[in-house]
Protein backbone atom coordinates (compact mmCIF):
# COMPACT_ATOMS: atom_id res chain seq x y z
CA UNK A 1 0.00 0.00 0.00
CA UNK A 2 0.90 3.52 0.09
CA UNK A 3 2.68 4.37 3.33
CA UNK A 4 2.60 8.04 2.77
CA UNK A 5 2.41 10.95 -0.51
CA UNK A 6 4.23 13.84 1.06
CA UNK A 7 5.14 16.96 -1.78
CA UNK A 8 7.91 19.80 -0.10
CA UNK A 9 7.20 22.32 -0.11
CA UNK A 10 3.38 22.38 -0.84
CA UNK A 11 3.63 25.74 -2.09
CA UNK A 12 5.43 27.15 -4.54
CA UNK A 13 5.92 29.94 -6.87
CA UNK A 14 6.07 29.79 -10.73
CA UNK A 15 9.04 27.88 -12.16
CA UNK A 16 10.07 26.68 -9.01
CA UNK A 17 9.66 22.68 -8.33
CA UNK A 18 8.28 20.34 -6.01
CA UNK A 19 9.58 16.96 -4.61
CA UNK A 20 6.38 14.39 -4.19
CA UNK A 21 7.63 11.24 -2.56
CA UNK A 22 5.24 8.11 -2.47
CA UNK A 23 6.40 5.61 0.02
CA UNK A 24 4.98 2.13 -0.81
CA UNK A 25 5.11 -0.66 1.40
CA UNK A 26 4.46 -4.46 0.96
CA UNK A 27 2.46 -5.26 4.32
CA UNK A 28 1.71 -8.84 3.48
CA UNK A 29 3.73 -12.22 4.58
CA UNK A 30 5.05 -13.02 0.79
CA UNK A 31 6.80 -10.95 -2.02
CA UNK A 32 4.78 -9.34 -4.75
CA UNK A 33 4.14 -10.24 -7.03
CA UNK A 34 3.85 -13.77 -6.56
CA UNK A 35 6.41 -16.40 -7.92
CA UNK A 36 3.39 -17.42 -10.20
CA UNK A 37 3.41 -14.33 -12.07
CA UNK A 38 7.68 -13.85 -12.44
CA UNK A 39 7.85 -17.29 -14.10
CA UNK A 40 7.70 -18.63 -17.53
CA UNK A 41 8.53 -14.84 -19.14
CA UNK A 42 5.27 -13.28 -17.47
CA UNK A 43 4.77 -10.24 -16.65
CA UNK A 44 4.86 -9.80 -13.25
CA UNK A 45 5.41 -6.35 -11.69
CA UNK A 46 4.35 -3.56 -9.13
CA UNK A 47 3.76 -0.26 -11.10
CA UNK A 48 3.77 3.14 -9.08
CA UNK A 49 2.53 5.65 -11.36
CA UNK A 50 1.59 9.67 -11.03
CA UNK A 51 -1.21 9.28 -12.64
CA UNK A 52 -2.65 12.80 -12.39
CA UNK A 53 -0.01 15.64 -12.49
CA UNK A 54 -2.36 18.18 -12.88
CA UNK A 55 -2.18 18.75 -16.99
CA UNK A 56 -0.77 22.36 -18.15
CA UNK A 57 0.74 23.26 -14.65
CA UNK A 58 4.12 22.03 -14.61
CA UNK A 59 6.38 21.68 -17.12
CA UNK A 60 8.85 19.29 -16.49
CA UNK A 61 8.65 16.18 -14.52
CA UNK A 62 11.33 13.27 -13.24
CA UNK A 63 10.87 10.08 -11.40
CA UNK A 64 13.56 8.69 -9.39
CA UNK A 65 13.11 4.79 -9.16
CA UNK A 66 14.14 2.42 -6.05
CA UNK A 67 17.46 1.30 -7.25
CA UNK A 68 18.15 -1.89 -8.27
CA UNK A 69 15.36 -4.21 -10.14
CA UNK A 70 13.05 -0.99 -10.73
CA UNK A 71 12.82 0.50 -14.36
CA UNK A 72 11.15 3.53 -15.52
CA UNK A 73 7.95 3.52 -17.58
CA UNK A 74 7.92 5.05 -20.82
CA UNK A 75 7.75 8.83 -20.40
CA UNK A 76 4.32 10.73 -21.47
CA UNK A 77 4.34 13.42 -23.64
CA UNK A 78 8.06 13.90 -22.62
CA UNK A 79 7.11 14.01 -18.64
CA UNK A 80 8.00 10.70 -16.06
CA UNK A 81 5.38 9.47 -14.53
CA UNK A 82 6.61 6.87 -12.69
CA UNK A 83 8.09 3.37 -12.12
CA UNK A 84 7.95 -1.08 -12.69
CA UNK A 85 9.39 -2.65 -9.72
CA UNK A 86 10.02 -6.56 -10.35
CA UNK A 87 9.46 -7.30 -6.34
CA UNK A 88 9.01 -5.81 -3.18
CA UNK A 89 9.60 -8.23 -0.49
CA UNK A 90 7.42 -8.95 2.46
CA UNK A 91 7.29 -5.85 4.94
CA UNK A 92 9.48 -4.06 3.06
CA UNK A 93 8.82 -0.17 1.65
CA UNK A 94 10.50 1.30 -1.49
CA UNK A 95 10.56 4.70 -2.16
CA UNK A 96 9.40 6.72 -5.53
CA UNK A 97 9.76 10.47 -5.94
CA UNK A 98 9.39 13.05 -8.97
CA UNK A 99 10.13 16.60 -9.24
CA UNK A 100 8.22 18.46 -10.78
CA UNK A 101 9.26 22.05 -12.16
CA UNK A 102 5.96 24.50 -12.19
CA UNK A 103 4.89 26.43 -15.42
CA UNK A 104 6.24 30.16 -15.55
CA UNK A 105 3.41 33.12 -15.25
CA UNK A 106 2.52 33.08 -18.06
CA UNK A 107 0.49 29.73 -17.85
CA UNK A 108 -0.40 30.13 -14.41
CA UNK A 109 -1.39 33.90 -14.20
CA UNK A 110 -3.65 33.21 -10.91
CA UNK A 111 -3.30 31.36 -7.88
CA UNK A 112 -4.05 27.82 -8.45
CA UNK A 113 -4.23 24.60 -6.59
CA UNK A 114 -4.24 21.15 -7.31
CA UNK A 115 -4.01 17.56 -6.32
CA UNK A 116 -1.18 15.24 -7.71
CA UNK A 117 -2.07 11.67 -7.63
CA UNK A 118 -0.37 8.55 -7.45
CA UNK A 119 -1.57 4.62 -7.91
CA UNK A 120 0.29 1.43 -7.36
CA UNK A 121 -1.32 -1.89 -8.68
CA UNK A 122 0.25 -5.17 -8.26
CA UNK A 123 -1.00 -9.08 -10.28
CA UNK A 124 -2.09 -11.07 -7.20
CA UNK A 125 -3.02 -15.26 -7.17
CA UNK A 126 -5.67 -15.84 -3.95
CA UNK A 127 -6.44 -19.53 -3.35
CA UNK A 128 -8.70 -20.72 -1.19
CA UNK A 129 -8.96 -24.55 -0.08
CA UNK A 130 -12.63 -25.89 1.06
CA UNK A 131 -14.40 -29.25 0.76
CA UNK A 132 -17.97 -30.64 0.89
CA UNK A 133 -18.91 -33.79 3.01
CA UNK A 134 -21.22 -36.25 1.72
CA UNK A 135 -22.50 -39.01 3.77
CA UNK A 136 -24.23 -42.45 2.99
CA UNK A 137 -28.00 -42.12 3.03
CA UNK A 138 -28.93 -45.48 5.18
CA UNK A 139 -25.83 -43.90 7.67
CA UNK A 140 -27.59 -40.87 7.82
CA UNK A 141 -31.03 -42.75 8.42
CA UNK A 142 -29.60 -44.78 10.86
CA UNK A 143 -27.83 -41.61 12.68
CA UNK A 144 -30.67 -39.63 12.43
CA UNK A 145 -33.12 -42.32 14.62
CA UNK A 146 -30.56 -42.00 17.27
CA UNK A 147 -29.92 -38.53 17.40
CA UNK A 148 -26.39 -38.33 16.30
CA UNK A 149 -26.68 -36.95 13.07
CA UNK A 150 -24.77 -33.52 13.97
CA UNK A 151 -24.44 -30.90 11.06
CA UNK A 152 -21.00 -30.16 9.39
CA UNK A 153 -19.42 -27.25 8.32
CA UNK A 154 -16.69 -26.88 5.45
CA UNK A 155 -13.45 -26.74 6.24
CA UNK A 156 -12.30 -22.77 4.50
CA UNK A 157 -8.70 -22.07 4.56
CA UNK A 158 -9.14 -18.17 2.66
CA UNK A 159 -5.69 -18.30 1.72
CA UNK A 160 -3.97 -14.87 1.52
CA UNK A 161 -4.77 -11.57 -0.91
CA UNK A 162 -6.66 -9.16 -0.41
CA UNK A 163 -9.78 -10.07 -2.53
CA UNK A 164 -10.65 -13.76 -2.07
CA UNK A 165 -12.70 -16.05 -3.60
CA UNK A 166 -15.23 -18.40 -1.89
CA UNK A 167 -16.85 -21.41 -3.05
CA UNK A 168 -19.50 -22.62 -0.69
CA UNK A 169 -22.49 -25.10 0.06
CA UNK A 170 -25.71 -23.82 0.09
CA UNK A 171 -26.97 -26.80 1.38
CA UNK A 172 -26.49 -28.15 5.18
CA UNK A 173 -24.08 -30.71 5.16
CA UNK A 174 -23.01 -33.68 5.18
CA UNK A 175 -24.93 -34.13 2.26
CA UNK A 176 -27.07 -37.73 1.61
CA UNK A 177 -25.74 -39.78 -0.82
CA UNK A 178 -27.78 -42.81 -1.93
CA UNK A 179 -25.66 -45.08 -4.12
CA UNK A 180 -26.85 -45.18 -7.84
CA UNK A 181 -29.38 -42.86 -7.71
CA UNK A 182 -28.61 -39.75 -9.05
CA UNK A 183 -29.12 -36.41 -7.19
CA UNK A 184 -27.72 -32.77 -6.94
CA UNK A 185 -26.50 -30.28 -4.24
CA UNK A 186 -26.11 -26.36 -4.60
CA UNK A 187 -22.56 -24.40 -4.38
CA UNK A 188 -22.41 -20.71 -4.79
CA UNK A 189 -19.71 -18.62 -5.76
CA UNK A 190 -18.25 -15.36 -4.96
CA UNK A 191 -15.45 -12.77 -4.62
CA UNK A 192 -15.13 -10.01 -1.93
CA UNK A 193 -12.80 -7.44 -1.36
CA UNK A 194 -11.59 -7.62 1.72
CA UNK A 195 -8.57 -5.18 1.20
CA UNK A 196 -8.51 -1.47 1.09
CA UNK A 197 -7.75 -1.01 -1.79
CA UNK A 198 -10.23 -2.27 -5.00
CA UNK A 199 -9.87 -5.01 -7.48
CA UNK A 200 -8.21 -2.65 -11.34
CA UNK A 201 -8.48 -5.15 -13.40
CA UNK A 202 -7.53 -8.65 -15.21
CA UNK A 203 -4.28 -10.16 -14.62
CA UNK A 204 -2.40 -9.44 -17.87
CA UNK A 205 0.18 -11.35 -19.81
CA UNK A 206 1.89 -8.14 -20.95
CA UNK A 207 2.03 -4.44 -20.96
CA UNK A 208 0.11 -4.21 -24.42
CA UNK A 209 -2.66 -6.60 -23.10
CA UNK A 210 -3.20 -4.99 -20.01
CA UNK A 211 -7.02 -3.90 -19.60
CA UNK A 212 -8.05 -1.10 -16.67
CA UNK A 213 -11.47 -2.36 -16.00
CA UNK A 214 -12.96 -3.17 -12.74
CA UNK A 215 -13.82 -6.51 -12.85
CA UNK A 216 -12.36 -10.13 -12.81
CA UNK A 217 -12.73 -12.38 -16.07
CA UNK A 218 -13.98 -15.71 -16.07
CA UNK A 219 -10.28 -16.71 -17.62
CA UNK A 220 -8.71 -15.19 -14.17
CA UNK A 221 -10.96 -17.88 -12.42
CA UNK A 222 -9.54 -21.30 -11.88
CA UNK A 223 -10.70 -24.58 -9.99
CA UNK A 224 -7.34 -26.63 -8.54
CA UNK A 225 -7.75 -30.52 -8.41
CA UNK A 226 -4.73 -32.31 -7.57
CA UNK A 227 -2.66 -29.16 -8.36
CA UNK A 228 -3.58 -28.88 -11.67
CA UNK A 229 -5.65 -25.68 -12.29
CA UNK A 230 -8.81 -25.70 -14.28
CA UNK A 231 -9.67 -21.94 -16.01
CA UNK A 232 -13.51 -21.47 -16.20
CA UNK A 233 -13.18 -20.19 -19.90
CA UNK A 234 -12.36 -23.49 -20.85
CA UNK A 235 -15.92 -23.93 -20.91
CA UNK A 236 -18.40 -22.31 -22.71
CA UNK A 237 -22.03 -21.80 -21.39
CA UNK A 238 -23.47 -23.31 -24.06
CA UNK A 239 -22.41 -26.77 -23.72
CA UNK A 240 -24.21 -29.31 -21.22
CA UNK A 241 -21.06 -30.87 -19.76
CA UNK A 242 -21.81 -30.50 -16.11
CA UNK A 243 -22.66 -34.44 -15.57
CA UNK A 244 -21.67 -37.28 -13.73
CA UNK A 245 -22.37 -40.40 -14.59
CA UNK A 246 -20.22 -42.73 -13.16
CA UNK A 247 -16.71 -43.37 -13.01
CA UNK A 248 -14.01 -41.38 -10.92
CA UNK A 249 -15.80 -38.44 -9.08
CA UNK A 250 -13.58 -35.61 -10.10
CA UNK A 251 -14.86 -32.98 -8.03
CA UNK A 252 -12.86 -30.27 -9.67
CA UNK A 253 -13.65 -31.27 -13.29
CA UNK A 254 -17.01 -31.34 -12.32
CA UNK A 255 -17.12 -28.26 -9.98
CA UNK A 256 -14.95 -26.45 -13.10
CA UNK A 257 -17.77 -27.50 -15.48
CA UNK A 258 -20.99 -26.59 -13.78
CA UNK A 259 -19.43 -22.73 -12.48
CA UNK A 260 -17.86 -22.98 -15.87
CA UNK A 261 -21.52 -22.72 -17.71
CA UNK A 262 -23.01 -21.05 -14.89
CA UNK A 263 -20.77 -18.00 -14.94
CA UNK A 264 -22.54 -16.32 -18.12
CA UNK A 265 -19.49 -13.32 -18.35
CA UNK A 266 -17.50 -11.47 -15.74
CA UNK A 267 -17.50 -11.85 -12.29
CA UNK A 268 -18.21 -7.98 -11.18
CA UNK A 269 -18.07 -6.45 -7.88
CA UNK A 270 -21.04 -4.47 -6.89
CA UNK A 271 -19.38 -2.69 -3.76
CA UNK A 272 -16.82 -4.89 -1.73
CA UNK A 273 -18.25 -7.84 -3.23
CA UNK A 274 -19.91 -9.93 -6.50
CA UNK A 275 -23.26 -10.81 -6.05
CA UNK A 276 -23.61 -14.63 -5.29
CA UNK A 277 -23.78 -17.44 -8.47
CA UNK A 278 -25.82 -20.50 -7.61
CA UNK A 279 -25.03 -23.47 -9.30
CA UNK A 280 -25.78 -26.80 -9.09
CA UNK A 281 -23.55 -29.75 -8.28
CA UNK A 282 -23.89 -33.78 -8.92
CA UNK A 283 -23.11 -35.89 -5.56
CA UNK A 284 -20.99 -39.00 -6.32
CA UNK A 285 -23.91 -41.56 -6.52
CA UNK A 286 -21.85 -44.07 -8.64
CA UNK A 287 -18.93 -43.60 -5.95
CA UNK A 288 -20.12 -46.03 -2.21
CA UNK A 289 -19.55 -43.70 0.69
CA UNK A 290 -19.42 -45.96 3.12
CA UNK A 291 -20.29 -43.76 6.42
CA UNK A 292 -19.40 -40.08 5.19
CA UNK A 293 -16.62 -38.56 2.99
CA UNK A 294 -15.11 -35.17 2.95
CA UNK A 295 -14.16 -33.90 -0.73
CA UNK A 296 -11.53 -31.25 -0.97
CA UNK A 297 -10.72 -28.49 -3.57
CA UNK A 298 -9.13 -25.50 -4.25
CA UNK A 299 -10.83 -21.95 -5.94
CA UNK A 300 -8.04 -19.65 -7.19
CA UNK A 301 -8.63 -16.18 -8.61
CA UNK A 302 -6.08 -13.88 -10.45
CA UNK A 303 -6.56 -10.19 -10.54
CA UNK A 304 -4.35 -6.66 -10.18
CA UNK A 305 -5.09 -4.98 -7.14
CA UNK A 306 -4.68 -1.19 -7.20
CA UNK A 307 -3.97 1.28 -3.92
CA UNK A 308 -4.43 5.34 -4.52
CA UNK A 309 -3.40 8.18 -2.60
CA UNK A 310 -3.37 11.83 -3.77
CA UNK A 311 -1.52 14.96 -1.97
CA UNK A 312 -2.76 18.89 -2.60
CA UNK A 313 -0.33 21.51 -4.04
CA UNK A 314 -0.47 25.61 -4.79
CA UNK A 315 1.36 27.17 -7.09
CA UNK A 316 1.18 31.09 -6.93
CA UNK A 317 2.32 33.58 -9.47
CA UNK A 318 5.19 36.29 -8.81
CA UNK A 319 4.11 39.12 -6.73
CA UNK A 320 3.74 42.22 -9.54
CA UNK A 321 5.51 45.00 -7.90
Amino acid sequence: MINSLDANPSTISTGQSIRLTAVIQNKGNEAVPQKYFTDNNKVGQVTVKLYDYCEGLFKEIKVTCPSGDATNIPPENGKETGCWIATILPKQSVVVSWNLVAADEKAIPLEIQCNLRVYVDYPYQSIATTNLYFIDSVEAQREREQGTLKQITSYTDEGLGPAKPYLLSEDIQPIPVTNGVKATTTLSFQVKNEGSGFLKAMYYESQESKKELDKIWRGDIEIIKDGNPIKLSDYKPAQDDCKYDGGSYNIGNLIAQCLGNNLNGDVQLIGKESPKQFFSLPVPHANRIEIIAPYYFSVSAKYLYEFRKETKVTIKPPKIT
